[in-house]
């Protein structure tokens, strides 16, 4: 009596061995076709990730590319860095996106917009931006966020003239203030952090803004804003000191055109803010 496998034809082994090979074959070409997509991928995406050529252009204040500024500066990106003059930004500002500053341009992509988002762009490629903690990130942009509300707090006092003027902004840094409720913030978040930075571990973009706000207001530029308000928030005087000592800040600063110095002196802005 047969068996089911009598029935079966017997195996071949040069079949078998056929099959392997053809199944090898085809896995090795789905490979390779996959390698080739993700090197599209990588291609499209990373364009203008590592884009070259870059030029920022603004104003010869401070202002919101400071931070922009000094992130490529400590990740040793070079960029061109275009400061103009008011009538040059009439001339110019229609072709502008958003009829904004500051732009980003470089080589092979498309005109950048909005500080914000300048300014991730600037601390991704200076290795400022957490790339693999979603929640870090989200804790370091708190405070980013934070220190643009006080962009907020300051700007429409720039409607206003004279003694208002002075009295508006003063106002802010008393207690209660705009200023004054966002600079404590900064200090008890500075206080519970167990390193010197901020956020984690090591220096951020986080770090880089706080900076730059708080050698902005201490620098004399804003009529009405103390330059010794951080005496009221040593931890933040602290911090400002740290990051101003940072080799590529100091040479930054040391390195800036004389026509730039000339113009913050005219502005009434003390470098000195920027250094100490």
């Amino acid at each position: 009596m047969k068996t089911m496998s009598d029935l079966l034809p017997a195996p071949q082994p040069t079949d078998f061995a056929a099959y392997l090979s053809s199944q090898t074959s085809l896995l090795l070409a789905l490979g390779l076709l996959g390698l080739v997509l993700l090197a599209r991928k990588y291609k499209c995406c990373h364009r203008c990730c590592g884009a070259k050529g870059l030029k920022l252009t603004y104003f010869a204040i401070p202002g919101r590319a400071e931070p922009i500024r000094l992130a490529f500066a400590i990740g040793g990106i070079k960029f061109t860095d275009e400061r103009i003059s008011g009538d040059e930004w009439k001339a110019r500002k229609p072709t502008m996106p958003f009829g904004q500053l500051p732009v980003l341009y470089a080589d092979g992509c498309e005109p950048l917009a909005q500080s914000m988002a300048i300014l991730r762009y600037a601390a991704k490629r200076s290795g400022l931006y957490p790339c693999c903690s979603s929640w870090l990130a989200a804790k370091l942009d708190s405070i980013v966020f934070l220190v643009e509300d006080m962009f907020g707090e300051i700007k429409p006092t720039f409607s206003l003239a004279g003694d208002e003027q002075i009295a508006a902004r003063k106002a802010l840094l008393l207690e209660g203030g705009g200023l004054a409720k966002q600079w404590a913030h900064i200090e008890n978040q500075l206080k519970a952090s167990t390193t010197p930075f901020l956020v984690g571990t090591k220096l951020t973009i986080a770090d880089v803004v706080v900076f730059s706000m708080a050698a902005q207001l201490a620098s004399g530029w804003l009529d009405g804003i103390d330059s010794s308000f951080l005496n009221k928030y040593p931890r933040v005087k602290e911090h400002k000191a740290m990051i101003a000592s940072l080799p590529q800040v100091r040479k930054f600063y040391a390195e800036m055109p004389v026509v730039t110095k000339e113009a913050w002196a005219a502005a009434s802005i003390d470098i000195r803010a920027f250094t100490q």
